[in-house]
């Protein structure tokens, strides 16, 4: 018996590609029934399977929340080996503050530090 590359390579190929469609659907079925897509970091795993995929807002085409977490932004910056910015010297980075879920610099019984 003869081997036939040409379709082995084919039969390789879809194999692959209805094992990549079934774990998507799991994926898919697994985050419809117990949520979770704001965790999804969009970098591989589950995030994948994530059905709002895009990393903007639509009506401001700001970074989304997601972006904002993790640090992500799409301004080029360029550094020299001291690490400090190249370029405009008035220009300063700026970040956007995430906000905490606890409170900062709240002392109990009208103390001015914790210890």
């Amino acid at each position: 018996p003869q081997a036939n590359p040409s379709q082995v390579e084919l039969l390789k190929k879809q194999y692959r590609t209805k094992a990549t469609d079934l774990k998507l659907e799991q994926k898919k079925a697994v985050l419809d029934k117990y949520g979770g897509e704001e965790h999804l970091d969009g970098t591989g795993g589950l995030a994948s399977a994530a059905r709002n995929n895009d990393d903007t807002n639509a009506t401001t085409g700001k970074p989304s929340a997601k972006n904002l977490r993790f640090g992500a932004s799409t301004r080029e910056e360029r550094y020299n080996p001291s690490g400090t910015t190249v370029g405009n010297s008035s220009h300063k980075p700026t970040r956007q503050a995430i906000p905490s879920k606890y409170e900062e610099d709240v002392y109990m019984n009208g103390h001015s530090t914790v210890w």
